[in-house]
């Protein structure tokens, strides 16, 4: 019976495992997929401004008008940096599987009901 628990914790544990791999590997897909492909949301805001559009104005001021600084790079940094990332990140995973399935098949990938030819060889010694 205990063995029979064990087996069956072990071989869920492996299935949890491998639908939390699979959940991962659809996460880095999510990411690189936004950050390369898709034009990305640049939080502006404000009447009449949109993506990456900022429409402003001052309507009425006092005598002194506010000083403001502004830093803009073009999208293409924003591209190549995520670029490099996902260069990276495909590197970094296959070393991270190679890793990952030596740990995931340690003590064997799957443990099977034992046979009752063998449970009765076992259990005649």
């Amino acid at each position: 019976q205990d063995a029979n628990l064990a087996r069956r914790a072990f071989n869920g544990r492996q299935v949890l495992l491998a639908g939390l791999s699979i959940v991962a590997l659809l996460c880095f897909y999510a990411a690189v997929h936004n950050g390369l492909l898709v034009h990305p949301y640049m939080q502006v805001a404000g009447a009449g401004s949109y993506g990456s559009s900022l429409e402003w104005y001052i309507d009425r001021s006092s005598n002194g008008l506010p000083q403001t600084a502004t830093l803009s790079l073009s999208i293409w940094v924003w591209r190549l940096l995520m670029l490099a990332w996902s260069l990276w990140l495909a590197f970094r995973l296959v070393a991270w599987v190679r890793w990952a399935w030596s740990a995931f098949s340690t003590d064997g990938r799957w443990k099977t009901k034992p046979d009752e030819s063998s449970r009765s060889a076992l259990t005649s010694r």
